[in-house]
C-alpha cells in the first residue's frame, strides 16, 4: 500500500514547511504545479515536478530519499510511485466537473460511484458563462426549471427539479435554511428569491443533487438539494481582478485573491469582493449590490485545521414589482387572455417601489484528524438578514364585470428580519471489514431560525375593497392612463374599516402586528458503504429528523397573542443503493429513498378536524448508468427516476366542506380553511448528462431531461349541485406546470493558443398551465367550447456565445452574448414575465 497517498494533504504541507530547503517551501517562487504537488505528495515528488511539470508520474530519487531519511515522516517509503490528481477545489477552478463529491451522502465517493444524479456547476463555468448570481447558475444547471414571476431579487421566482420545488440547501455540506435570506419561511410576495439573487463569485462550485436526499437534507421535497461550496484559501498565492461593462449600463468589478499571512503558522487568507450596478431591460428598474467575503484557514499542529469566514451582502433594486401583471384576473375565464401592453420593456411597478436586502453570514469549521482513517468535523453557521420592500403595482386585468378595462392595483410593504444558527457534527471513518474496505459517517446536524415579520396596515387583507384608482384602500382598480407609467403618489391608508378594527386611523406605514416564526430542524444520521465484492458496493443509511415550528401573532405595542400555532413532527428518512462496476470506466446503480416533509405551509398543517396532518411522504426509485471517461476527465450519467408523493394538503371552501358532510367543519368559525390530506404527484423521467473535458481543448456541460408528471385525480371528490367541482386545490403553493423536455449545454473550445470560443443552448419544451379542479369546473360550465391551450407556453430555445482572448499571460478579455437571436418568449404561463432579451457583457480580467 502506498502509505503516502493516505496521509492528509495539509499535514504533509506542514511537515514539508519544517523540513524542506527554503527555496522549496510553500510560498517560495515555485511553479503552481510544483506547489500543488508539495501539498499532495510532499517535497520529494514536487522537486521532480518542478523540473518536469508536465509529467503525470514520477519516482522519488533514491539519493534524495536517503539524504532526507531522518526528516521524512515514517509512513513515507523509500520508493513510491505517485500521481497528481487535482483535488475538487482545483478541478472546479480549471474544469467543468469534479471527480469526487460527498454532497449526496456525506461519504467520500467518486461521482461515478454515487447512486444518485449529481450535477456540478464549477467556478470556471460560472466565470466563463457570466453566471453572476445563484439564479443564473440554476438557470444553466442541468435538470432545473426556473419559473420567474418578477425581476430577480425583487420579484418571486421558483425553482424546480423533477417536478418539485427546490427547498433543500447545504452550505459546504451543512444543512441550512434560506429563511434568513428572505427564504422558505417567508413565502408570498416576499418569497425565496432573495437567496437566489446572491452573488455567485464566492462559490467554488454548486452541486445539484437530484431526487430525495434525506441523509443530508432531513426534510424536503424530492426535487433536488443544492450544496453551495464556498471558496477556500489556496496554497499558492493568487490574484484575480476583473471589470465588466454591458447592456443596460451594467457595470461590475470583482477581485479574488489568496495569500499566506504567516508562513510559519500556516495562516492563509482569501478575499472576494464584488460591486455592481446598472439598469434593466424593463423601464425604470435599477440595481446595486455589493458582496464581501473573507475566509481564514489555520492549521493547529498536524491534526487540526480551522477555517472561519464572514460574508456581507447588500442589494437594492428600484422600480421592480413582486410579480409581473397577470393577463387576466383569475376570477374570470375568457377566450382571449390579454397581455400587459408595452412589450418586454413594460414595467407594472410604481416609481417608488423598491426592494432592499442586507445579509451577514459568519461561519467556523474545524476538521480534526484522529488518525489517518478517522476524521471529526464540526461546522457552525450564523446568518442574519434584513429584507425590506415597499411596492405598488398593477396585478391582474379585469375583462368583464363592473371594473372591466382596469387592472387590480396592489400596494403594501414587507420587512422580515431573520436570524439563523446551524450546527453540523460528523465523524467519518474508513476501515477494513471482513477483509474489504468500508466507510461510515455518523453525525448530528440541524438549524434554528427566527423570522420576525411586521404586519403593516397596507398589507391587511381584511380591509380590502374594490374602489376607484387612487383611493386609500389596499385593493383598487386602475386604468393604464391612471397608472401613468408608474408615476403615482405613494398612498395613505385611512379607512373606516381600519378605524373600526384598530380604533385609530393609520398611515400607510403603520405597523399593526408582529408575526414571529421560530423553526427548528435537527436530526441524527448514519450512513455507510461497503464493498461486497471487488465490483459491487452497497450504500445505505438513515436519518431520524425532528422539526418544530412555533408561530405567534402579536398586536402592535403589546404582547397579547392574536393567534398562535405550534407544530412538532418527526420521522425517519432512509436511503439504500447498490453500485456495480461494469468496467474501470462504467458503473451501474440502483437506489431507493424515502423522505418525510412536514406540513410547514401556514394553514396547511391542521386538518378540518383540528388535528395535525401527517408529514408528506416522498418515495424515489432511481436506476442509472455512470461513466468516467478520458482519464476521469469526463463524467457521464443516464438515469431513470420515479417519484411518488403522498399526504399532500388540499383545501376547500366552506361549501365544499359542508357538501362532503364533514361534521363540525365550519369555515366561518376558524382562521384556517378546512384542509384534507390527499394523493400527491407521481413523476417519472429520464436524465442524460455529460460534464468535463472531452479533449484537452474542449470542456462541456450538457444535459437532457424528460419528465412526465401525473397529477392527482380528484374526480372522486365529485361535483356539487351546480355541476361544478368543489373548490379543492393543492394548498397555497400550487405546483407549477413544468416542461416535459429540457436541454441545456455550454461548451468551451480552445480554438487557438490564446483564443477560446464558447456556445450555450437552453431549450425548454412546451409548458401547459396548471388548472385546479375548481377552475376546470368553471370552464366546463361557462365555456364548454374553450380551448384551455390558449394559456399554454410554446417551446423556446435561446443561444448564447462567448469569446475569450488571452492578451498576455496575465491579461484576458471576454465577450458574452446572451440570447443571440433575441428570442421573445414568456418564462411562465401565469404572469406576463418575458425572458431575457439579447444583451452583451465585456469583461477584462487580470490574474497572476
Amino acid at each position: 500500500m502506498n502509505k503516502l497517498t493516505s496521509y492528509h494533504p495539509f499535514r504533509l504541507a506542514r511537515w514539508h514547511a519544517r523540513t524542506a530547503p527554503a527555496g522549496m517551501r510553500i510560498g517560495s517562487p515555485l511553479s503552481s504545479a510544483a506547489a500543488l504537488l508539495i501539498l499532495l505528495f510532499g517535497h520529494h515528488a514536487a522537486a521532480e515536478s518542478a523540473a518536469n511539470p508536465d509529467a503525470a508520474q514520477t519516482e522519488t530519487a533514491p539519493a534524495e530519499a536517503q539524504a532526507r531519511e531522518e526528516a521524512r515522516p515514517p509512513e513515507v517509503e523509500d520508493k513510491i510511485l505517485v500521481t497528481a490528481p487535482l483535488n475538487p477545489q482545483q478541478e472546479a477552478a480549471t474544469g467543468y466537473s469534479v471527480r469526487r463529491s460527498s454532497s449526496a451522502t456525506k461519504l467520500d465517493l467518486e461521482l461515478k460511484r454515487t447512486p444518485q444524479t449529481v450535477s456540478v456547476i464549477t467556478e470556471k463555468q460560472i466565470k466563463e458563462q457570466n453566471l453572476t448570481d445563484i439564479h443564473s447558475v440554476l438557470n444553466a444547471a442541468p435538470g432545473v426549471t426556473v419559473m420567474q414571476y418578477g425581476v430577480t431579487g425583487a420579484g418571486n421566482t421558483s425553482y424546480y427539479s423533477r417536478g418539485f420545488a427546490i427547498r433543500n440547501f447545504l452550505l459546504d455540506g451543512v444543512l441550512t435554511s434560506v429563511a434568513p435570506s428572505g427564504g422558505i419561511m417567508t413565502r408570498g410576495l416576499n418569497g425565496n428569491n432573495r437567496f437566489f439573487a446572491m452573488d455567485s463569485a464566492i462559490y467554488e462550485r454548486i452541486d445539484v443533487i437530484r431526487g430525495s436526499t434525506g441523509l443530508v437534507s432531513g426534510n424536503g421535497d424530492p426535487g433536488a438539494t443544492l450544496n453551495l461550496v464556498r471558496k477556500k484559501p489556496t496554497v499558492a498565492p493568487q490574484f484575480n481582478a476583473g471589470v465588466g461593462y454591458g447592456s443596460w449600463n451594467r457595470k461590475r468589478a470583482e477581485v479574488d485573491f489568496s495569500t499566506t499571512l504567516n508562513e510559519s503558522a500556516g495562516l492563509r487568507w482569501r478575499m472576494v469582493g464584488v460591486a455592481q450596478d446598472g439598469d434593466h431591460w424593463m423601464d425604470r428598474v435599477g440595481k446595486k449590490d455589493y458582496t464581501l467575503y473573507n475566509v481564514l484557514e489555520l492549521p493547529l499542529g498536524n491534526d487540526t485545521l480551522l477555517r472561519g469566514g464572514l460574508v456581507y451582502g447588500y442589494q437594492k433594486i428600484d422600480g421592480a414589482s413582486p410579480v409581473m401583471a397577470q393577463g387576466v384576473a383569475s376570477s374570470y375565464i375568457t377566450d382571449n387572455p390579454p397581455k400587459f401592453p408595452g412589450g418586454r420593456s413594460a414595467n407594472n411597478a410604481t416609481d417608488w417601489t423598491f426592494a432592499k436586502n442586507e445579509n451577514i453570514n459568519a461561519f467556523l469549521n474545524a476538521d480534526h484528524y484522529l488518525n489517518d482513517q478517522w476524521t471529526l468535523n464540526v461546522a457552525y453557521n450564523y446568518n442574519k438578514s434584513d429584507f425590506h420592500t415597499v411596492y405598488g403595482f398593477l396585478d391582474s386585468y379585469n375583462e368583464i364585470g363592473a371594473y372591466k378595462g382596469t387592472y387590480n392595483y396592489l400596494f403594501g410593504q414587507w420587512r422580515p428580519e431573520a436570524e439563523l444558527h446551524n450546527l453540523d457534527v460528523s465523524l467519518n471513518g474508513k476501515f477494513e471489514l471482513l477483509g474489504r474496505e468500508a466507510e461510515i459517517v455518523a453525525g448530528f446536524s440541524g438549524y434554528r431560525n427566527k423570522v420576525t415579520m411586521p404586519y403593516y396596515a397596507s398589507s391587511q387583507s381584511g380591509i380590502s375593497s374594490y374602489t376607484d384608482c387612487g383611493n386609500t384602500l389596499r385593493w383598487t382598480n386602475c386604468t393604464l392612463d391612471e397608472f401613468n407609467n408608474g408615476n403615482m403618489p405613494r398612498p395613505y391608508l385611512r379607512s373606516a374599516s381600519s378605524q373600526a378594527l384598530y380604533n385609530a386611523y393609520y398611515t400607510y406605514d403603520a405597523k399593526l402586528a408582529d408575526v414571529l416564526t421560530r423553526e427548528k430542524q435537527y436530526g441524527l444520521s448514519l450512513s455507510g458503504r461497503y464493498n461486497l465484492t471487488d465490483r459491487l458496493m452497497v450504500i445505505a443509511g438513515g436519518r431520524y429528523n425532528k422539526w418544530e415550528s412555533d408561530q405567534d401573532v402579536f398586536r402592535r405595542g403589546v404582547r397579547d397573542d392574536l393567534y398562535s400555532l405550534k407544530l412538532d413532527q418527526s420521522g425517519f428518512s432512509w436511503f439504500g443503493g447498490l453500485v456495480y462496476d461494469l468496467t474501470d470506466q462504467w458503473s451501474a446503480y440502483i437506489s431507493y429513498a424515502r423522505t418525510l416533509d412536514p406540513q410547514s405551509e401556514a394553514g396547511a398543517i391542521v386538518g378540518y378536524d383540528g388535528n395535525p396532518i401527517e408529514e408528506r411522504q416522498n418515495d424515489t426509485f432511481e436506476l442509472g448508468l455512470k461513466g468516467s471517461l478520458f482519464g476521469d476527465r469526463l463524467n457521464t450519467q443516464i438515469a431513470y427516476f420515479h417519484t411518488k408523493q403522498d399526504n399532500l394538503p388540499y383545501y376547500t371552501t366552506y361549501y365544499g366542506c359542508a357538501w362532503h358532510g364533514v361534521s363540525g367543519c365550519s369555515y366561518a368559525d376558524t382562521m384556517l380553511e378546512p384542509v384534507f390530506a390527499g394523493p400527491g404527484l407521481k413523476v417519472q423521467g429520464v436524465e442524460l448528462s455529460a460534464s468535463g473535458s472531452v479533449t484537452p481543448r474542449l470542456q462541456v456541460n450538457a444535459a437532457y431531461t424528460f419528465m412526465d408528471t401525473t397529477w392527482p385525480d380528484l374526480t372522486a371528490w365529485g361535483k356539487n349541485g351546480d355541476g361544478q367541482y368543489a373548490s379543492m386545490e393543492m394548498y397555497r403553493w400550487r405546483y407549477a406546470a413544468l416542461p416535459k423536455h429540457q436541454f441545456k449545454l455550454f461548451a468551451n473550445w480552445q480554438a487557438a493558443e490564446r483564443l477560446n470560443l464558447g456556445v450555450g443552448v437552453n431549450f425548454k419544451g412546451k409548458v401547459k398551465r396548471f388548472w385546479s379542479q375548481y377552475q376546470k369546473g368553471l370552464i366546463e360550465k361557462n365555456y364548454p367550447d374553450l380551448s384551455m391551450s390558449k394559456w399554454d407556453l410554446g417551446s423556446s430555445t435561446t443561444i448564447d456565445l462567448m469569446a475569450q482572448y488571452r492578451i498576455t499571460n496575465a491579461l484576458s478579455a471576454r465577450l458574452n452574448v446572451q440570447n443571440l437571436f433575441d428570442k421573445t418568449y414568456y418564462v411562465t404561463p401565469r404572469r406576463d414575465m418575458y425572458g431575457v432579451p439579447r444583451n452583451v457583457m465585456f469583461t477584462l480580467n487580470y490574474q497572476f
